[in-house]
């Protein structure tokens, strides 16, 4: 093998395990991606009345305050949904996304960044302070005007790294910095700068979202994924649901297809070698029968025997190994597999739906999920670079071992 070769193949090793490495960070959480209702503007909502407690007459006319707004109204349904799923989440909570939102230090200080609102359950991993701290979920709960920012809008806004206890406006409203974090910018980030508050500071500031996604953790071996994804299909349908595991699965899954590629023409290569062994065997054991008696060499010709089959078993045990890692991806992806396994119209029918999953006219997906999409699709690429490499090499062994074409297989004496 080359020096050239080699190096690209350390490289594409490099790349490929980083993938893996980055793909399994994070959680098993299931998210349902909608479009954010649209909101009327608080001044053109009706005014209703508040009743007391005991049900009397309505409050005088200065109590009168807002009807509820678009959103709160879709939390309060999905309090009561999630209340009928209990059974198969353990927890839950919603992320709206208010994408290009216009910020600013209250002075002459002006950004864009995405804006992200936080409404239950924070079931997504937090990214590392490097200042302040983490909103507290009884803020989430009132709607407090606090945010957290990462160092990126620190430094644009604030020349500072540290601009904790400072008033951060979001689209004219304030709101106190509590903390800032550590987050680079991936490939799931459109935007290079992010903000993130209570969604119902949100609300109460009239600032609107783009998209919201519900997530879920749901309970083990309760068949969460088909029960979630209906549920929520019921509860607002028309949004897009995904599998964080699932996804991160999609994304290692060329490196299993590699792997399995790989163990397959090593089998290839110990058979040929397992068959050449065992024939030498049988020749030499022909000569010995030649010369001596078939009783002395009883004991011998069964250990021969034994190593045969030993050979023999280990390779037909690695190959049963390899493609059962082939068909385990069905388990994770039902979906894969047609009603009828030799119907062509089942087969075509099962393609068409696949892709039509995965090539939606609007599609709605997180930066999780947009994550893991990219990161499946160089994993894809570094896996097809690193077998392409293995090709010559693979070739030149078994040309080495003298299981090429045109080659007589050498018998062990």
């Amino acid at each position: 093998m080359s020096i050239k070769r080699g190096a690209a193949l350390l490289l594409l090793a490099a790349v490929i395990a980083l993938v893996s490495l980055q793909a399994g960070n994070l959680p098993g959480v299931f998210s349902y991606c909608l479009p954010s209702p649209h909101e009327m503007p608080r001044e053109d909502r009706k005014l209703l009345p508040a009743a007391d407690e005991a049900g009397e007459a309505p409050a005088p006319e200065e109590t009168k305050k807002p009807a509820p707004t678009a959103m709160e109204e879709r939390l309060k349904s999905l309090k009561n949904k999630m209340e009928d799923l209990s059974g198969t989440a353990l927890s839950y909570g919603v992320t709206a996304y208010a994408p290009a939102t216009n910020l600013g230090d209250g002075g002459s200080a002006g950004v864009t960044a995405l804006v992200m609102g936080q409404w239950g359950n924070v079931l997504l991993p937090k990214a590392p302070l490097a200042a302040g701290r983490q909103l507290y979920l009884e803020e989430i709960a009132l709607g407090s005007p606090v945010a957290v920012i990462d160092e990126q809008l620190a430094i644009a806004l604030y020349r500072v790294g540290d601009p904790v206890g400072r008033q951060l406006v979001i689209s004219g409203k304030p709101f106190t910095v509590v903390g800032v974090v550590r987050k680079p910018r991936t490939a799931g980030d459109q935007e290079e700068r992010r903000a993130e508050v209570p969604l119902g500071a949100l609300i109460k500031a009239g600032i609107p979202t783009q998209m919201m996604a519900v997530n879920l953790l749901p309970k083990p071996g309760s068949g969460a994924y088909a029960a979630l994804s209906q549920g929520m299909a019921q509860w607002q349908s028309g949004g897009t649901f995904y599998s964080l595991a699932k996804e991160s699965y999609r994304a290692r899954l060329p490196l299993r297809i590699l792997l399995c590629l790989m163990g397959l023409a090593a089998i290839s290569l110990t058979l040929r070698l397992s068959a050449r062994a065992i024939r030498g065997l049988v020749h030499h054991s022909k000569r010995r029968l030649q010369s001596q008696y078939a009783a002395r060499l009883l004991p011998g010709f069964a250990g021969k025997a034994l190593l045969a089959l030993m050979l023999i078993t280990l390779n037909l045990g690695a190959l049963f190994l390899i493609l059962q890692a082939l068909v385990a991806p069905v388990y994770v992806f039902p979906e894969w597999v047609p009603a009828i396994l030799v119907e062509p119209r089942e087969i075509l029918k099962t393609f068409w739906a696949l892709r039509a999953q995965a090539t939606p006219l609007i599609a709605l997906r997180t930066p999780e999920v947009l994550r893991l999409q990219f990161l499946h699709r160089l994993m894809t690429l570094a896996c097809t670079g690193f077998g392409f490499l293995l090709v010559k090499p693979y070739g030149t062994l078994r040309q080495r071992l003298g299981l090429g074409k045109g080659q007589a297989p050498s018998r062990m004496m």
